[in-house]
């Protein structure tokens, strides 16, 4: 007669039938044989008391106006376990030193105000001549972060504050998604990760009006700030600065349509 071997995934199911006081015994029932585990007390009540898988969004989060708004939307409409990651983004337009004095106000009044979540931050040193996309850096930080959540941690998708533009990137972003699949898509714990953009469907005056006045000032959009006495200021001519005006109504119409570099 053929005997084959029966892996340990093939457990149909596992239930505890019998204790004695130093002894638990345990009925394992297999496609085609069953058998009994002996277990100390100790070990029957882990596996009966063994937690439930969780399952984790990570959101990027740089300390500007988009990314915070998208968190908001995570924190109001979703009941999600929130890992939120910061990347020092040091590069020539040195604004990694203006983000990091947003975020240290941003995140206390996150928590306040809606939930608590799980906070990580890393460093992306990069003062060179050339300066790559932001949402590259970013979505190879997120592949290296997610390839921590393995067996009963697993990342369900990842957020970034993506928002409608006034021109067309969805090549950038086709890129940037390759990005994260070459980083960790190659692990079965990541497989089936999506990107969820919450807020892709906002302007830049959509988010504008979402966020509170209060939590909208504590953001940083320059990016080519001014330091004075190691406080930032915004520079008041950048993309991000002339977007803010535009949403402020400080610009006029003549103004708007003048401006050449418009992207968000």
């Amino acid at each position: 007669m053929r005997r084959e071997r029966i892996p340990l995934y093939n457990v149909l199911s596992s239930t505890p039938f019998l204790s004695f006081k130093n002894l638990t015994l345990q009925l394992i029932i297999h496609e085609r044989r069953f058998g009994i585990i002996v277990d100390s007390p100790r070990t029957a009540r882990r596996r009966l008391r063994r937690p439930k898988e969780k399952e984790w969004t990570l959101v990027m989060l740089s300390g500007g106006m988009d990314s915070v708004a998208a968190l908001v939307w995570m924190l109001e409409n979703t009941e999600d376990f929130l890992h939120v990651h910061h990347v020092h983004l040091q590069n020539r337009e040195n604004r990694a030193t203006a983000e990091q004095q947003a975020i240290e106000q941003i995140l206390p009044y996150l928590r306040e105000h809606y939930r608590d979540f799980k906070y990580t931050e890393s460093s992306w040193d990069m003062n060179a001549n050339h300066t790559p996309y932001d949402l590259f850096v970013y979505m190879f930080i997120a592949s290296m972060v997610a390839q921590r959540y393995r067996g009963r941690h697993k990342l369900r998708r990842v957020v970034t504050g993506s928002i409608q533009m006034r021109r067309n990137i969805d090549l950038r972003r086709k890129r940037a998604w390759d990005i994260f699949q070459a980083g960790c898509g190659w692990l079965q714990s990541t497989k089936g990760v999506e990107w969820h953009k919450p807020i892709g469907h906002m302007t830049k005056e959509d988010v504008y009006e979402y966020l509170p006045e209060k939590l909208r000032d504590l953001t940083w959009s320059c990016r080519k700030p001014i330091y004075t006495s190691g406080e930032a200021k915004p520079c008041g001519k950048c993309i991000s600065c002339m977007a803010l005006k535009r949403v402020r109504g400080e610009l006029t119409e003549a103004q708007i349509k003048a401006y050449r570099r418009w992207s968000e």
